[in-house]
This record gives structure tokens, C-alpha cells and sequence, in this order.
């Protein structure tokens, strides 16, 4: 029953943070990205404290434990600022491929430190996902094929959408760093207080971009239907950070993974129906490619 409870969530998260994603790109350059940040975490990190409030006993950790903490909070927040740096500068695209490289570097790590072994059809699900994902890559944002000088130096001479696929790659890298020391850190002072600790520092750290700006520089006044998409972006967001609390609760960390992976598949999905947003024949073969070794993975 658990289990099942855990998934029921779990497919609510998906589906609500999937929505937040395209919803906050559809607004973010009319309201102005700082705004969109700061609002949007700032709901997240207010739902979270105040369901912690009711659910732990305030008992901060005597040992190694902090400093885990604190080092996978700056991870953590560091990848998220890179990835609404990537929405900023290239598409939904980009963040899909920094999802999923984020999804890859963790299921991999996950197996070798966590002992987290993956059945035969995860051995094939893993290398067509990192096919899929480099395929995208390469082709989608000219990434350079050899890495020899001249190909790397041409590549950050390009257009901004490739430099944002390298902060998204960045992005990806940091929040599978994250998501590992968040399991690990997890067992030893519960999920939900790692939650609302790594809240607080994200949202201290979303403070230091508003030092030596000028009001004008950081935010837009709203238009009147601004506030309605705000509205459910803030929401949908706050709703899946809380929720993802208690799927976590009923899941276990190889089960948990399988949450995340789907990610990428309903963000591009919304982008198209939503934003109509239209992909080319070899964008969608990366992109299928990755999907396909997702739903294995979960299989």
C-alpha cells in the first residue's frame, strides 16, 4: 500500500512539475527573470517550513552531517541559478538535455555508491539514454564532435543557445551531485529536513544576485494576465516540492530515481503542445532515444 501510495505521488509530481516548467518560461521574460526566481522559490521554501513545522522536531545535527548539508545546498542551488540561466538563453530543449544528463550522472553514481545494481534491462536502458543524450546534444546544439582545440574554440565563439547548452550540461553535472548527497545526507536526519534545509540556503542564496542592481534591472511591472500564470506556476511548483516530500517517504532511493527520469519526456511534451514549440526529425530521434531508455530504467 505504501508503495502505491508512494507512486500515485509520484506521478502527481511529474505532472505538476512539468506544467511549472513551461509555465515559467512562458512568463519569465515578461516578468524578468530575477522575479520569476525569487517568487517562485520563495513559495517553495514557505510550503515547505511551514509542513515542517508539523512534521519534525527542530534538532539540528551535531556531526559531520552539516557540513554534508551545506556542501549539497550550494550544490544544489548553484544548479539551479545555471539552469534558469540555460531557460534564459536557449530554449526548452536546452533544459531537457540538462535534465537528463543530470538523470544519467545520477543513476549511474547511484549504482556505484549506493550499490543500487540495475536489472539486465537497466544495462540497456543506460546506454541508449546516453546515446539519446548525446545525440541531442551534438546535433541539437553543435556541440564540437572531437575535442580538439580548434572545434572547442569555434564552438564558444557560437550562438548563445550553445553556450547555454554548456551551462545546461554544467547544470545537469551539479544537480546530480545533489540528488546523491540528498539520499545520502537523507538517512541520517530524515528527508524533510534535508528538504527544508536545502530550501533555506537556496533561498539565501537567490538573494546575492539582487546585490548592486537597480530595481528597474531585476524586475517588470506584471500585466494583468501575468498574475494568473504566476499564480500556477508559484503553485504548481510549491504543490510538487511538498508532494515530492512524501513520495519520497514511501519510495526507496532506486524507486525514487524513476521519479525524476520522467522529467525531460513531460517538459518537451508540454513545450510542444503548449508552446508549439517544433522539433526537427534528428531532435526528435535524440530525444525519443532518451525517453525510450527512461521508461526501460523504470521497468
Amino acid at each position: 500500500m505504501a508503495s502505491e501510495i508512494g507512486f500515485a505521488l509520484a506521478g502527481l509530481i511529474v505532472l505538476l512539475w512539468g506544467v511549472y516548467g513551461v509555465l515559467q518560461k512562458r512568463i519569465v521574460h515578461r516578468l524578468g527573470e530575477y522575479m520569476c526566481m525569487f517568487l517562485s522559490h520563495a513559495a517553495a521554501t514557505l510550503l515547505l517550513v511551514v509542513t515542517g513545522l508539523f512534521m519534525v522536531t527542530w534538532k539540528l545535527p551535531q556531526n559531520f552531517t552539516s557540513a554534508v548539508i551545506l556542501v549539497m545546498a550550494l550544490l544544489a542551488v548553484t544548479g539551479f541559478y545555471l539552469m534558469h540561466r540555460a531557460i534564459n538563453l536557449g530554449g526548452i530543449s536546452v533544459v531537457a538535455v540538462c535534465l537528463a544528463s543530470g538523470v544519467l550522472f545520477s543513476t549511474v553514481l547511484s549504482w556505484v555508491l549506493f550499490d543500487v545494481k540495475p536489472e539486465l534491462l537497466n544495462f540497456i536502458a543506460i546506454p541508449i539514454l546516453v546515446i539519446g543524450v548525446l545525440f541531442s546534444m551534438v546535433r541539437v546544439f553543435k556541440l564540437p564532435k572531437r575535442l580538439e582545440w580548434g572545434a572547442v574554440e569555434a564552438f564558444f565563439k557560437g550562438e548563445s543557445v550553445e553556450k547555454a547548452s554548456m551551462v545546461a550540461i554544467v547544470a545537469g553535472a551539479l544537480f546530480g551531485f545533489y540528488r546523491l548527497a540528498f539520499f545520502f545526507t537523507a538517512k541520517d536526519i530524515g528527508t524533510h529536513r534535508t528538504i527544508i534545509y536545502s530550501a533555506i540556503v537556496m533561498f539565501i542564496f537567490l538573494l546575492f544576485p539582487f546585490l548592486g542592481k537597480s530595481v528597474k534591472q531585476l524586475f517588470n511591472r506584471p500585466k494583468d494576465d501575468d498574475w494568473r500564470w504566476l499564480g500556477i506556476s508559484v503553485g504548481s511548483y510549491g504543490v510538487a516540492a511538498v508532494t515530492f516530500f512524501f513520495a519520497l517517504t514511501k519510495l526507496k532511493i532506486d524507486e525514487a530515481l524513476g521519479i525524476v527520469i520522467f522529467f525531460p519526456a513531460i517538459a518537451i511534451l508540454l513545450a510542444i503542445t503548449l508552446q508549439k514549440e517544433r522539433y526537427k526529425l534528428w531532435q526528435y530521434l535524440g530525444f525519443l532515444l532518451a525517453v525510450m531508455g527512461y521508461v526501460m530504467i523504470l521497468l
